[in-house]
């Protein structure tokens, strides 16, 4: 019956070439090559995710942490948030599908005016409607633009600024057929859900997404990965009054009717979120769902360190954890203006959260049975999955 739909849906796309492009065999960029040349040799099917690390990690646990974290960041130069990517190598009945795809937008760090005039916490979680799909092309353009960054760096006797690390997991030919089924539904959508870009819409609802979400989203169509997805995710309830009714709006920017619904009628400055309590037991609060980019971070460490020590590369191990590691800092007192309270260094480990150890469990059963390779891309680190 998939295979039915599959095809009708192949034959249907033809018509509707117009408006909805065929995203799922656009091929892979450029700078994979050796990577796509191996797994061609390997005659499976594949699933691909690949994370530039954001520069420093979020504390989303708790909206205190979340507050200390964005105080941080806001003083930090060149911050940058992270980012997803995904593709797949497969084939269905022979056929091969092969694509590499990501989801941006913001194109203009719109977020930034919104702050300025007076927006509060909506500039964070307003509806970009500059959204679009990264193709292979663009996202051979972002890797290209990568190298040169960590090259500068080196250059210049510095930190390298970009890391990026891969997963490749084999899938069944079923995982295949949902992925481009599903790819067809998501980009000839009505809603047009690649264009809204945003931390809380929802792509499993053709409502739009970020980066990471989108990437999840795909990754629930293989029967392997769909039970991790929900400890990617985090519930938040933050308090009406950080949201404000700013000035005019940039370009390509929308406003959630909920967040409509409950923002302040006046302004909420830069200054009221950094001095504010962000407390939700305070006040009436919205609740709104993300995705926690640290929790996919951390899963895809895992497989590193299950593949160093099979290997008793002890070295290595230490060596990667090093250019990884991932931690917050975390006030010891309740309140965020308390004087005498100290901040302690909390690694972001199986320990941090009970979400994290949940798919440090789900990690350790799907490695059991499989076989772990590691490779490198533009000196980046990557693993490689297979059934054994």
């Amino acid at each position: 019956m998939k295979l039915v739909v599959l095809f009708f849906m192949a034959s249907l796309l033809a018509t509707v070439s117009a408006t909805a492009q065929d995203y799922s065999q656009l091929g892979w960029p450029r700078t994979l090559t050796e990577l796509y040349k191996q797994l061609e040799a390997k005659e499976k099917n594949f699933f691909i995710i690949i994370s530039r690390l954001p520069s420093q990690p979020i504390d989303f646990r708790t909206n205190q942490g979340m507050h200390d974290s964005l105080n941080s960041i806001a003083f930090q130069k060149n911050y940058h948030p992270g980012h997803k990517m995904m593709g797949w190598k497969c084939r269905i009945n022979g056929a091969p599908f092969e694509t590499m795809l990501g989801m941006s937008g913001e194109t203009t760090d719109q977020h930034e005016v919104l702050l300025e005039n007076g927006w509060g916490l909506t500039s964070l979680l307003a509806t970009f409607k500059d959204g679009f799909i990264q193709t292979p092309e663009e996202l051979e353009n972002r890797f290209e633009f990568f190298m040169e960054e960590n090259k500068m760096a080196d250059d210049e006797g510095k930190k390298r600024p970009i890391f990026l690390v891969a997963t490749v997991i084999e899938i069944s030919e079923v995982d295949c057929e949902n992925l481009v089924n599903e790819s067809f539904e998501f980009f000839s959508h009505p809603n047009n859900p690649a264009e809204n870009f945003s931390l809380i819409l929802s792509p499993d609802k053709y409502e739009g997404g970020g980066c990471g979400s989108f990437v999840a989203h795909f990754m629930k169509q293989i029967t392997s990965l769909k039970p991790l997805i929900p400890f990617f995710r985090r519930q938040l309830r933050l308090p009406n009054y950080l949201f404000g009714t700013g000035t005019a709006l940039p370009d390509d920017v929308e406003i959630p009717d909920r967040i409509k619904q409950i923002a302040s009628p006046g302004p909420v400055s830069k200054l009221k979120l950094i001095t504010s309590l962000w407390n939700s037991s305070t006040s009436s609060n919205l609740s709104v769902e993300i995705l926690d980019p640290e929790h996919v971070v951390f899963w895809q460490k895992l497989f590193f360190e299950t593949y160093f020590d099979r290997n008793s590369w002890t070295k290595e191990k230490k060596s990667f954890n090093k250019l990884v590691a991932r931690g917050v800092w975390q006030r010891t007192e309740d309140t965020a203006l308390s004087e005498n309270g100290a901040n302690v260094y909390i690694p972001i480990d199986r320990n941090y959260d009970p979400r994290l150890e949940a798919i440090y469990r789900l990690q350790s059963q799907l490695v059991e049975n499989m076989k772990l390779t590691y490779f490198t891309f533009s000196n980046f680190p990557g693993m490689i999955l297979e059934k054994k």
